[in-house]
């Protein structure tokens, strides 16, 4: 039941899989300070405005 073909088997290797580039991929951005541009376009964007700390929260969504 908890080997590599039961109930835990695919869903935790395409998780980790998943897991550990989205990892990899964050340590570029910081890294990089890549990271650092995407914060800092959001509150020029949005952040002066009313509620802009919310709005800043949700700007990639819109």
């Amino acid at each position: 039941m908890y080997t590599d073909a039961g109930i835990l088997g695919p869903t935790t290797a395409v998780s980790s899989t998943y897991i550990i580039l989205f990892i990899i991929f964050a340590a570029f951005l910081q890294a990089s300070k890549v990271g650092d541009y995407f914060v800092n376009f959001a509150f020029a964007a949005a952040g002066r405005a009313r509620g802009g700390p919310a709005k800043v929260a949700i700007l990639p969504l819109a």
